[in-house]
């Protein structure tokens, strides 16, 4: 008896989850999606191209830079199809174009056939196969996160929701397949319901890249056939990237010529398209998921269009949570955009976010333009300024040393200039992060540069002109640095690091938002400094100046680890042990095991603090959460994988960043000093500024367990680290030379 109730019971489980998700399924089949692929363009291409519907699309709905980063510095087609198949970042090698209809045939098989003998999946009537899945979870494996290809159409077949998928960008009738826009319709199995990417949807033409165009009313037929049927449709117009393909074999007009007119006939395709489906019921998003190429067949460097038109785009910029940035979006936020719309849930392990569009008056495609020329630009200094910045630390650092070493008089001009270079090597950092506030847009490196030095000479000869007492150059322009960062996170969200060399590149961030690492870095080193010196400045130790202290780091912590400010994870455990190890030693004078327990008590609930008000109050959610999300449901599996992913990504940087000259530099210099300078003169520094050593020890543990922490951590270890050994030879040069002066009177 006992059986047959539980039988019963399970029964009617399962009959309410099947109605339940039936009832759901025809709720949300009056809505689809249109995903209308032109790749390889730019927004001056669009700018340029006679295509007044895309321009109408660009008006009437939300338009945004497209940042393609995908699991390899290379964006090429495949990984960026993918990457926006499976909402992360992606990898993919071998056949990535390997797509055929059911009764297509490859080799005298069927394509049905074949996916069969490679899957071991019954298609049933499906009409479309790809035919590399096993390539693509291979190569996505060891990536350090969740890949899943496919994971789009499996969400939405589990709704009993269908996709379809129609053309492709094959170059001629002989070579590899180019059919890349299945991955990004197809299930984990690879199965699409509906569509066509065989030969027949293209043209035989004379004078066309290969010969060849995409048949777009063979498209709009076959889409009508089953529109009724399908919730996402992916279209490949194919024609801009066989103009971009065909760039090595045409001359530059005539490629510009081909790129503009495939743009000019997707333009046609999607008057008629759009004429063909209920605006109310529908949204449209035409996206170039990859750069174009140049010349030499080399990708660049730079953001691609993105435009959708539905029921809750009606103009502006689209944005989202994964960048908080206005006209900004990245691939991984077409997949959670998609299933917002059709009310489906998005995996927990999925990094994008739904985008929207906020009202703007700009010019959109003027703007777009000018924005992406200009990230472009900061993208290509900023390699040229980081390794000058880490040259000029190493050589103003070992001229110090080398004056320190000496036994030679310090003159009025030795110092003078030592003394500078010391000031401005402290000054840089906040010269790097201010200068993008002085032009809207970076329309020329030369002005950049002298935005920079200007901000830097500025504060240079304002600390100078403080004089009088050898702290205060250094408390002012540590005080300012960190006073400016508060202010530009905090009152101005932090526009500017999307243009700053220590701030986000749009085009290979894979955060554009809150605090990076860089930054960080110079806030903690310049937080500790301002509160050493204050400290060295009281006559007494008073209750007033322990608590403003106390406050002062309370402030930077908040500044870092807060969701809707630094969102810095790992700057708050790196900012934690930095400032409650420098109180422990401003206060009691020692660090003792016991301290440690205090240590870690800090970490758990400050990180606790930010991820409760991230994860209950925030609609939207930072990565902190997300992390957390994924950790508490993939378990200690998923610790190893983030865990393993940091210190790969920690050894990778170590390996070839220049960083890591400047750390080598500084671990060189501090051995010198430790077994080159007597004991005594080491102990006397030490007894006579205790608040600034404790300062150092405090940065420097705080720089270890930063690059523990980080994914990019040496920079923070070598930048903490530069900011006080700059410090302290300023403070021992001064002396020397104030001792020299005074000796001669």
């Amino acid at each position: 008896m006992l059986k047959k109730f539980a039988l019963i019971i399970v029964l009617m489980v399962l009959a309410i989850n099947i109605f339940s998700m039936s009832a759901l399924a025809a709720e949300k089949e009056d809505k689809q999606v249109i995903l209308v692929l032109i790749d390889k363009i730019t927004w001056e291409d669009i700018a340029q191209a006679r295509a007044p519907f895309i321009k109408k699309l660009v008006r009437e709905g939300g338009a945004g830079l497209l940042s393609n980063h995908t699991a390899s510095a290379v964006v090429n087609t495949p990984r960026a199809y993918l990457t926006v198949g499976s909402g992360n970042r992606s990898f993919s090698k071998g056949n990535s174009g390997f797509a055929l209809n059911s009764k297509e045939k490859y080799n005298r098989e069927t394509g049905d056939v074949l996916f069969r003998r490679y899957t071991g999946f019954n298609p049933g009537r499906s009409e479309v196969f790809y035919l590399n899945l096993a390539g693509l979870k291979r190569a996505n494996a060891k990536v350090g996160y969740t890949v899943i290809p496919g994971i789009l159409g499996s969400v939405l077949h589990k709704y009993r929701l269908k996709t379809a998928v129609l053309g492709n960008a094959d170059f001629d009738l002989t070579q590899s397949y180019q059919r890349q826009a299945a991955i990004i319709a197809m299930d984990e199995n690879g199965v699409v319901n509906y569509g066509d990417v065989s030969r027949k949807t293209l043209s035989e033409k004379v004078l066309s890249p290969f010969g060849l165009e995409t048949n777009y009313p063979l498209l709009l037929r076959k889409f009508n056939r089953f529109k009724d049927k399908v919730s996402l449709t992916v279209f490949e117009t194919g024609d801009s990237r066989r103009a971009d393909r065909f760039q090595k074999s045409a001359t530059t007009s005539m490629y510009k010529k081909y790129k503009l007119a495939a743009i000019a006939r997707a333009d046609e395709f999607l008057r008629k398209l759009s004429s063909s489906v209920e605006p109310s019921k529908t949204m449209v998003i035409i996206a170039s998921p990859s750069p174009p190429t140049d010349e030499d067949g080399r990708i660049k460097r730079e953001l691609t269009p993105i435009i959708i038109k539905g029921p809750d785009f009606k103009g502006g910029f689209l944005t989202s949570g994964s960048t908080r940035r206005q006209a900004l979006v990245t691939s991984t936020d077409i997949l959670p955009t998609i299933l917002d719309f059709l009310a489906l849930p998005t995996p927990y392990y999925i990094n994008g976010r739904p985008m929207q569009s906020k009202p703007t008056s700009k010019n959109k495609i003027d703007f777009l333009r000018e924005s992406n020329q200009s990230y472009i630009i900061v993208k290509q200094l900023m390699v040229p300024i980081v390794v000058t910045y880490v040259v000029l630390h190493i050589i103003i650092l070992l001229l110090a040393v080398l004056i320190l070493s000496a036994g030679s008089k310090i003159t009025k001009t030795r110092f003078a200039v030592i003394s500078s270079l010391l000031l401005a090597i402290l000054a840089l950092p906040l010269g790097l992060i201010a200068a993008p506030l002085f032009q809207e847009n970076v329309s020329s490196p030369v002005i950049y540069l002298l935005s920079i030095l200007a901000v830097v000479g500025f504060v240079v000869l304002g600390s100078r002109l403080v004089g009088g007492q050898k702290f205060r150059p250094l408390l002012l322009i540590s005080a300012v640095t960190v006073l400016f960062i508060w202010i530009n996170i905090s009152l101005f969200g932090s526009a500017s690091d999307l243009k700053s060399i220590f701030g986000y590149s749009p085009i290979t961030a894979g955060r554009f938002y809150g605090l990076g690492n860089q930054q960080m870095s110079v806030l903690v080193a310049a937080a500790l400094i301002a509160a050493s010196l204050f400290m060295e400045n009281l006559k007494r130790m008073t209750v007033g100046a322990k608590v403003a202290t106390l406050l002062f780091f309370l402030v930077n912590l908040f500044i870092v680890g807060a969701p809707e400010l630094g969102a810095n994870t790992g700057g708050i455990i790196t900012a934690v042990v930095g400032f409650t190890v420098a109180s422990i030693y401003y206060f009691r004078g020692a660090f003792h095991q016991k301290q440690i327990i205090i240590v870690i008590l800090g970490i758990v609930i400050f990180l606790s603090i930010f991820i409760a008000i991230d994860y209950y109050l925030l609609p939207v959610k930072t990565h902190m959460a997300g992390n957390i999300v994924q950790l508490v449901k993939g378990g200690m599996p998923k610790f190893w994988q983030i865990a393993n992913r940091k210190l790969s990504a920690n050894i990778r940087i170590f390996k070839y960043t220049s960083w890591s000259y400047l750390f080598l530099t500084i671990v060189i210099i501090l051995s010198f000093l430790r077994f080159a300078k007597p004991i005594t003169r080491q102990q006397e520094f030490l007894k006579k500024y205790k608040y600034l050593s404790a300062g150092l020890t405090a940065g420097l543990i705080a720089g270890v367990v930063g690059a523990i922490s980080n994914d990019s951590g040496i920079s923070i270890t070598a930048i903490i680290l530069a900011y006080f050994l700059a410090v302290i030879f300023y403070i021992e040069i001064y002396e020397r030379y104030e001792r020299q002066n005074s000796q001669d009177i």
